[in-house]
């Protein structure tokens, strides 16, 4: 009886559990660094990593990379990228980075004394200014409306106005003293939200008008973001954060990006771009359109431009999204999520390239006001193919919470 069944009995199963289990694990796994096989030319900007918010991995508070970032609200010098061709994004500037943060979930008290001007207390009105029957109200040549408020450095604000009587001219929030810290333009009715960090010794919040306007404002509130909510990532508060890679690389098509994000702002500007100047781009944009929509751009001097704008509705205020696109010869698409794509023709053929090229996030023509929190991106001189892309949307669209 020495020679009993046990010993075959227990083999057999051990294994094919194990291969069971592996393969259940492995199934449908993947790593985006893949699409940079063979040397591929592009960068990696993975979020995943960023999701520790006591030690996010490729986030650091410097442009030399030395200092990590080690928890949320603190500022963010330099993005690693992942594809190991070292394209690392960075900003040597302090007052031009932007904060490792979430959602904005809890916010402190207004800081905004009268900000309902039930009088005139606490504010100073500057040419043109008056306060009266609970509005501030504006007629005549530039002018500014200042008030105290106790900012803390490198914390992020909400503030929230509303212009009404609308008749001409822009006005901006301002935060001022030591580096000002300058929001968007407004020249319309309505009631605007904008989030922005402020910097050391600001002390004052001011409405600074331009040229010539007319409009009365009320309801002027600002609150210190006090908590953020998953998922994390970098945000870019519309002032002045703008990241770029040190070194260059040359652009061919074929050549797909892609970017995940959630938007604040509506405006016209590159959330992630590969850019040598105005005339030789590709770029993802956030278009101003309604509430505003994805676009993708491609711009040649050589070979002219293609351009897409995706539905408006696509992408809504407030809300992550995944935009990405691909050009390849002579068609380029954009895709919000996974809505249908929008394409267009463009008239680049191989070997066309533009040299020095530059991986940026946060670029603008002039200045950089989009406010986006930006969950991660890639962008890579190469045609992924279909099942990659859609592996690819679906990877970075799980880190900011989206199933596609």
């Amino acid at each position: 009886m020495a020679g009993s069944p046990i010993r075959p009995i227990c083999r057999p199963i051990v294994g094919p559990i194990v291969r069971s289990i592996n393969s259940l694990v492995n199934a449908g796994a993947f790593s985006p660094t893949a699409i940079f096989s063979g040397g591929k030319v592009g960068a990696l900007y993975d979020s995943k990593g960023w999701q520790n918010t006591s030690s996010p991995t490729g986030l650091w508070q410097d442009s030399g990379r030395t200092t990590p970032v080690t928890g949320l609200g603190q500022p963010v010098g330099a993005i690693d990228d992942s594809s190991g061709n070292g394209f690392h994004l960075i900003q040597a500037t302090s007052i031009n980075r932007g904060t490792f943060a979430g959602t904005p979930s809890t916010f402190g008290s207004n800081l905004v004394s009268n900000g309902d001007f039930a009088s005139g207390t606490g504010w100073t009105t500057g040419t043109g200014w008056s306060i009266a029957a609970g509005v501030a109200s504006h007629t005549g040549a530039t002018g500014n409306l200042d008030t105290t408020v106790a900012f803390a450095a490198n914390k992020l604000y909400r503030v929230t106005y509303t212009i009404s009587n609308w008749v001409s001219g822009q006005i901006a929030v301002q935060f001022v003293g030591g580096s000002t810290v300058s929001a968007t333009y407004r020249n319309a009715n309505g009631t605007y939200v904008q989030y922005l960090r402020a910097e050391t010794s600001n002390v004052t919040l001011r409405f600074q008008s331009f040229a010539i306007f007319q409009m009365d404002i009320d309801n002027v509130i600002v609150e210190e973001v006090t908590a953020y909510a998953a998922p994390y990532g970098v945000f870019v508060d519309g002032v002045d954060d703008v990241y770029a890679q040190a070194g260059t690389f040359t652009l061919q098509v074929p050549v797909y990006a892609l970017v995940v994000a959630t938007k604040y702002i509506a405006s016209n500007n590159a959330i992630l771009s590969a850019r040598l100047d105005g005339s030789n781009l590709f770029q993802l944009r956030n278009s101003n359109s309604g509430t505003g929509s994805g676009a993708s751009n491609l711009f040649s001097t050589a070979r002219g431009a293609s351009s897409t704008t995706a539905i408006a509705s696509e992408w809504p205020l407030d809300q992550a999204a995944v935009l990405d696109s691909l050009a390849i010869i002579g068609t380029t698409d954009h895709q919000v999520n996974n809505n249908a794509p929008n394409t267009a023709a463009n008239t680049w053929t191989a070997p066309d390239t533009v040299a020095a090229m530059k991986m940026q996030i946060a670029t603008a023509t002039f200045n950089p006001i989009n406010t986006t929190l930006f969950f991660g991106g890639m962008l890579v001189v190469a045609n992924p193919g279909a099942t990659d892309r859609a592996k690819l949307k679906t990877y970075f669209g799980a880190v900011a919470g989206l199933t596609l």
